[in-house]
This record gives structure tokens, sequence and C-alpha cells, in this order.
């Protein structure tokens, strides 16, 4: 066991640690290489000199190779572990003959290693493994195949891992960097981890404890590994999968000398807008890598691939973003690679290579910054939020209540982002240097949900909204969000009544928001751009009004988007709904709003909205880089979204904030077409003749 008094990392965390800041290729390949143990000949066919000559080709400049796999064997000649090396493994150096050949090519060769699943020294060392309340192993299911169960830092199996890697060194000492897979936050009440929060003065009954004691392994684990690491090649870059930062969880930030995000789009079912969302939080910490598959599917969907189109879509997606790309393959047991799948890849990579000129040191530019809470919570509404505000055309982060807001113009704090005293005053001072800010629903109020922080927003509750037979607080119950066991999903839903000219592209009567809204009235000072109208009644077994939710009352009840000096808050969940609902007249009443704030966006399209814009500056180069995507994810398939062809669009307009500069040229690249601009009124304008899937569009300042 690693007590708190005596693990490195404990002695590590008194001060940062001293990694090296890397930046990753452009072009990089992951390459699994899980293989069971009763599969013989394994790299039997592995050529070193074809091997790095059809990464090359490929145009790849990294490909992170395997040391051991979540079967539990190595793939390297261990000299520490000999036992553990795969017992069919034709060539027992096959990672030293692969890392050499891919350097004697200039390419770079991270050594991937697993943390938490290693189905071997899972079933050899049951005292090593992730013990539930319960008292199971947790993820392991004894009569399904699979090797997910998890594995326990705090145990002797720590020790373990950093002998492997010293040996994995000791054999291949010019490595260039670790990636190591599978650290998760898990509960654990093993006997070591029952000691470990004895010491902490953790209780390990309480639930919140056991997830204070998850989030410490995993910080105590990297930030000892990595310190490990540096000692043995300082010059080595770390990564962990699965323990990424995000809000509330980056105490842990030293030790990685990178980021790389793991989402396959076509593995989850919040596809495309998994890298945008992920992206936009995790490039205001360090230089980035999102990784992507050949696979149609997931990992180890082995002999399919995706279509062309789609991975052109998802490497320009990360490009765009300013991130790099990892496209992850498997090798077949042979050792030799897949030729279809660099047939993929290659004209992909010749592709991200020609954009390479515009890519290096450009930097996002973003009006707009979104303030998540946390990774884990409200992971829809962030989801929905990217949507509306790509198709929109905003350029914009998210950041955490920690990050600093210094130049954004606009601060969104969606539906249930709750303030405490510091985060308060920080929005304050933001608004006292011109900022304005967009709060919904609960946001702005303080942690107990009861009153409003943030009086510049110009509201007072007057009461906490309606409650169900049972006494529960019902507002904000949008089908999916607080919605009490066996509640009616439209029993309690208000209405918004624009008033005015705000929001003009939708009708002046009532509009269904599918949710209780804010019981909230004006301040005097401030103006009231539209109304919240209750029903008649609410839907109950005493009452009811057709299929769902009653008509609406014919007297306004209170304020639903209110305006100051300091920006709009409005009484509904805007995003929780849009995530659930995709009603249009959400995202009209999101882009009035927005209007307002934001009179003068950074850019403007004349497109549909389907097509992204997003905006890098290339200050080293004197200019701007806007990239345009024109792809259509479809739901074909229950478990995915498929992208099969882009849809050419014609004459799309576009225009630029000049912020001051002068525009000398505007030109398509990288096929260095110019098309003509006109300048006026702080802004640039131009027309793309032609829109298919992606392009680039250069704009220089006169020097």
């Amino acid at each position: 066991m690693n007590s708190p008094s005596t693990t490195s990392a404990s002695s590590a965390s008194t001060g940062k640690l001293q990694l090296p800041r890397h930046e990753p290729p452009w072009r990089q390949v992951h390459l699994d290489f899980h293989t069971a143990p009763d599969i013989s000949g394994v790299g039997a066919e592995f050529d070193a000199k074809e091997f790095a000559e059809t990464l090359h080709r490929a145009q790849v400049n990294s490909c992170t190779v395997f040391s051991r796999c979540h079967h539990g064997n190595m793939y390297y000649d261990s000299k520490a572990f000999p036992g553990l090396v795969h017992p069919g493994l034709a060539k027992k150096n096959l990672l030293e003959t692969q890392v050499a050949a891919l350097h004697k090519r200039d390419i770079r060769a991270p050594v991937y290693t697993t943390v938490q699943w290693d189905y071997r020294s899972f079933m050899e060392h049951p005292e090593w493994r992730v013990l539930t309340t319960a008292g199971g192993a947790k993820g392991w299911e004894p009569l399904k195949a699979g090797f997910y169960g998890y594995l326990c830092v705090n145990t002797g199996y720590r020790d373990f891992l950093k002998a492997h890697v010293r040996d994995l060194h000791s054999c291949v000492p010019d490595l260039d960097g670790l990636f190591f897979d599978i650290v998760w936050r898990h509960e654990c009440v093993c006997p070591d981890c029952l000691q470990l929060m004895q010491a902490y003065g953790l209780d390990p009954i309480c639930a919140a404890d056991r997830s204070e004691m998850s989030s410490r392994t995993v910080i105590d684990f990297v930030r000892d590994m990595s310190s490990f690491v540096h000692d043995l090649k300082a010059d080595a870059t770390i990564y962990y999968n699965s323990a990424d930062l995000n809000p509330g969880f980056r105490d842990h930030a030293d030790a990685f000398t990178h980021l790389e995000f793991d989402i396959l789009p076509s593995q989850h079912v919040d596809g495309y807008m998994q890298f945008p969302t992920r992206s936009r939080f995790e490039r205001n910490l360090s230089a980035c890598v999102g990784m992507t598959g050949k696979f149609h599917g997931t990992w180890g969907d082995l002999h399919s691939l995706k279509g062309a189109p789609a991975l052109t879509f998802e490497c320009a997606q990360l490009m765009s973003l300013g991130v790099r790309i990892s496209i992850g393959d498997q090798m077949p047991p042979s050792g030799k690679l897949d030729a279809p799948s660099y047939g993929l890849i290659g004209p992909e990579y010749a592709r991200v290579a020609a954009c390479e000129p515009w890519l290096k040191d450009a930097v996002p530019v973003t009006d707009i910054a979104v303030i998540q809470r946390s990774d884990a919570e409200l992971k829809g509404p962030q989801l929905a939020a990217t949507r509306l505000l790509q198709e929109l055309g905003h350029q914009f982060d998210f950041i955490d209540p920690e990050m600093e807001l210094d130049g954004y113009l606009v601060v969104i704090l969606p539906d249930r982002l709750w303030l405490t005293p510091a985060l308060a005053e920080r929005l304050k001072a933001f608004v006292k240097k011109g900022g304005r800010i967009l709060a919904t629903f609960e946001s702005g109020m303080n942690e107990k949900r009861d009153t409003f922080l943030f009086d510049e927003l110009g509201v007072t509750l007057q009461s906490q909204g309606p409650v169900n037979e049972d006494g529960i607080l019902m507002r904000g119950t949008c089908r999916g969000y607080g919605m009490p066991p066996g509640g009616n999903s439209y029993g309690y839903a208000d209405f918004l009544k624009p008033y005015g000219t705000f929001a003009p592209e939708i009708h002046r009567g009532e509009h269904m928001m599918y949710a209780a809204g804010m019981d909230v009235s004006a301040a005097k000072d401030a103006v009231t751009l539209a109304h919240l109208v209750r029903p008649i009644y609410y839907r109950s077994y005493r009452h009811f009004f057709s299929h769902r939710q009653g008509p609406a009352q014919n007297t306004p009840h209170g304020a639903a988007v209110v305006e100051t000096k300091a920006g709009i808050y409005c009484a509904f969940p805007l995003f929780e709904i849009f995530n659930i609902e995709g009603a249009p007249w959400v995202k009209k009443i999101l882009a009035s709003i927005l209007d307002r704030l934001l009179p003068e966006p950074l850019i403007r399209k004349s497109a549909p909205p389907a097509v992204t814009v997003t905006v890098n500056d290339q200050p080293s180069e004197n200019r701007m880089v806007v990239h345009l995507l024109n792809f259509i994810p479809e739901r074909k398939a229950e478990l995915r979204e498929v992208v099969e062809e882009p849809i050419p669009m014609t004459n799309t307009s576009y225009s630029l904030r000049l912020d001051g500069k002068a525009v000398s040229r505007v030109r398509l690249v990288p096929e260095n077409k110019d098309i003509p601009f006109e300048s006026g009124a702080n802004r640039v304008t131009f027309t793309v003749p032609l829109l298919c899937g992606h392009q680039m569009v250069e704009i220089s300042w006169s020097k």
C-alpha cells in the first residue's frame, strides 16, 4: 500500500511538477494491439521497414505503439517480467523494433500501456482489485467476455506498474513518451483504500467521502507516476487517458505534458457534438490531441472502415478547433498493418499536411465564455449549448468557474450555474469592465437556490414555484431534468410570450417552454422583453386538459426575459429544453438575446445552420484563418450518427469583425485562390463560391 506520508507523489504534491510542455504533431495514429493470449504467431509477419514505410506513406508523423495490453500481455523483451510476455509472440522485441523503425523515418513513437484494465493481473492478484461497497470486484462479470475488471492503484499494483515502466525504459531507452490508458475515478473500499481514507480523515460510510477519495486516488497516482517517469526520462511526454482534466477536477494538470481525448464520434450517442464540446474546454488548458478512429464503430470493431467523408469531417472539425488529430487503428495479430486502413488514412493526412501552414501557432478567437459546473453534470445542456452557438455562428469557449473572464465580451451562465460569493464578485468585476452576462433559469442564484446573488440581473425571486401533490418543487422539470419518479413529462410547464420588438422571428403569442419557469419579477430599472405565462392549471389527476399541458392563461404571470445594463436573464432553462425538445423557437429566442448582448459578433454567416464557422488567429503570419465546415451527420442507426457525403453549397457569405485592422487580401487556402472582399464599418465581407465539406479562408492584414 502507498500511504499518504510515504508516496513520492505526496512529496511531489508540495510543489508543481516540472514536466516539459509538449506541442503534439498534427497527424498521429494510435495503434491498438489487444491480442488474446491463445493466439499464436503474434507478429510473425511484422516487417520493420514495411511497417514504417506504410505509416510514412500515409503521412503519419507520430504513432503510439504497444508495450502491454488489456489482456495483460507484454510485447517487448521484458527482463523483469518475462512470464508476462505474450506466449505466442513470435518476435520478442516487437516493440523495440517498431520504435527503432519509426525513428528512422522521423516518426515519433510514444508507447502505450494499460493501467486499470489488465485481465491477467486481475485474475492472478485479487488483492489488487477495486472493491465495491457490496464487496464485489468492480467491472467483473465472471460469465461474460471481457477484461473490464478494475484494478486499484492504491494497492501493490502501483509498485508493479512502476517496475513495468522501469523495465520498459530499460528495453526502449529512447522512447518518446508514455500513454497510460484507463485511469478513471472509482469508489473503492479495498483494505488499502480504507486505510488511506482513515489517514485522510474520510468516512467510507459517506458516499461524498468515497467520491472524494476516488478523486484523490487519481490525482495522487498520476502525479506520483509522472514524477517517477520524469526521473527516468526527463523529456518523455506523458498522458493519462480517462483521467482527463475537467471543471472541478484539474488539480493534477501539472502531471500531463499535453492533453488527448479519446472520443470516437461513431462510438457515442452524442456523436459529433462531443469533439467541439470537449475541445472548447481543454484547449484552454494545454495543447490538445483529439482521437477518432478508422473504425465504423468503436475500438476493436475489426475489419470495419468508416466512410472517407466521415473521416474528413472529423479531421476538419479538429483542425478548425485548434486540436491535433489522432486516428485509432488496431494492428492485426500477424503484425502486418491493414492496407485498406492506410488507404483511408493516407489521403486524409495528405490533406491535413497541406493545411498545416494555416494551423501552426493558430489560436482560436472567441467572444463568448460558457461556464460549466463539471464534466459529469448536465452534460446534455452543454452539448445543446455547443449545437446552438455553432448553428448561430458564435465563437465561444467552455470554461470553469476558476478560469479568467478577461478577453470575453459575453459570459453565459447556463440553466443551473449556481454562484459562490467569490464567483459573484468576479462576475460583477467583469460587468464593470463592460462585459455582459446571459443567465438562464437558476443561474445567478446561491447554491441553496433560494435567492439571487447577482443583483445586476435585475430580478427578484417571488416564490419557489409550483409543487406537486407530494410537495416536490417542480420548477425546471423539463423531461429528463429534475423529474421525480413517475412524474408526468409535461405536467408542469409554462409559456413564454415575447413583448415589443424582442425575438422578431417568432410570433407574438405564447410559446410552450416544456418546463415550469422561475417565478421572478423585474426591477424598476430593468426592461421586460418577454413575459412568463402559466397554464390554466398544471396537469394532475384532479384536473387535466387534452393529452398534455393545459392552455395558457389570458394574463402574464411574471417576467420571462429581463434586460439590464449587466446583461439578460431568462426564467427558463433554455439549454435543457433545447437538448430534450430541439424546439426551433428556443434557438430564435437565444439568437435574439445574443443579438442584444453582442450586436457585433466576431463573424456573421449567411449560410444554413449546418455550416459551422470557426475563427483562428495566426499573429506570426499577420492573418486570420476562417474554417467553414458543411457536413450533416445523420442518425441512420440507433447507435451512431453517419456522415456519407458533404453537400456542395454555392455562394455563401460571411462578415468578419476587423477590430481596427485593415485587410489586404482574402483567399481560399490551401488552393491559393483570391476572392473579392469589401471592407467597411469595422467589418470585411466575402463570399465563398463553393463550399464542399471543408474550406479555409485566409484574411491577411496590411502591415
